[in-house]
C-alpha cells in the first residue's frame, strides 16, 4: 500500500483533518486499515521537491 496526496473534494465518506491553513481528506475506510497516524511531510532538497506521506 502506498499514500499520497493529491487535490479532491470532500465526499461523504471522508474524514476531515484542519491544519494550519490546509484541510486534508482521508477516506473513512483508510483510516480503518492504517490503524495509526498519518505524517505528512514537505520535502524541498535539490531535485526533491514534494509532499512524503507515511505511516
Amino acid at each position: 500500500m502506498s499514500l499520497g496526496v493529491l487535490p479532491d473534494i470532500e465526499r461523504d465518506n471522508d474524514e476531515k483533518f484542519a491544519v494550519d491553513e490546509l484541510t486534508f481528506l482521508v477516506e473513512k475506510g483508510l483510516l480503518e486499515i492504517v490503524k495509526g497516524d498519518i505524517k505528512v511531510d514537505y520535502t524541498n532538497s535539490g531535485l526533491r521537491r514534494g509532499f512524503k506521506v507515511y505511516q
